[in-house]
């Protein structure tokens, strides 16, 4: 073979040699960049997930501790209502009416317009929960209460099953309440007994 043809093809195995090259960088590069989205991508995800986590369980801890700080501020309330007064008469004209007043505007200064036109409803727990039928104050009950502030709940026979479990129902509920609630009954005597006639 002459040297001319030694030299073309000693040049085009270089040429190929090079392409070969030059395609298994580019496929190592393309490799590379993939795996670095695929990975940045999994890391923005479980960190935009952390963040939300942190959020939603601060949200909570918020909501908790407002709840807490608003019970316990009722509750004194109620209890200086109560207090026995002291027979001796004082110059002081505030009564047991006024402070009941006061704790009233507070109260109503600290509530939403949702939770004020909320407790306007006096509603049947069933209606409060989405339940088919309420003899127990639970999760549902709390959720909800947290979510709609009615002003009272009204029970019926369906409801009641005994004493005890009466009065756990309603001492469950009325702690899950942001505000104080009225219980009613559907009590008309004779034939519409609902108490009378479960317990």
């Amino acid at each position: 073979m002459s040297e001319k043809k030694m030299n073309r093809e000693n040049r085009r195995r270089r040429r190929r040699r090079n392409q070969l090259i030059s395609y298994c960088v580019m496929a190592v590069v393309l490799i590379a960049v993939g795996m670095g989205c695929f990975f940045g991508i999994h890391a923005a995800g479980s960190a935009v997930k952390q963040h939300q986590a942190a959020r939603e369980e601060s949200r909570q801890e918020l909501l908790e501790a407002s709840r807490v700080e608003e019970s316990a501020q009722a509750q004194a309330a109620v209890a200086a209502l109560f207090e026995t007064e002291s027979t001796e008469e004082t110059e002081s004209t505030y009564t047991k009416e006024d402070a009941l007043n006061d704790m009233v505007e507070d109260t109503l200064a600290g509530m939403t317009l949702e939770q004020k036109v909320a407790g306007l409803f006096f509603v049947t727990p069933e209606q409060l929960t989405g339940v088919s039928q309420v003899v127990a104050a639970g999760d549902a009950t709390r959720e909800s209460l947290e979510k709609y502030s009615v002003g009272g709940l009204i029970y019926f026979a369906k409801n009641i099953q005994s004493e005890d479990q009466l009065k756990e129902m309603l001492s469950n509920t009325a702690s899950y309440s942001l505000f104080p609630l009225f219980f009613g009954v559907d009590e008309e005597g004779g034939k519409v007994a609902r108490v009378a006639d479960a317990l």
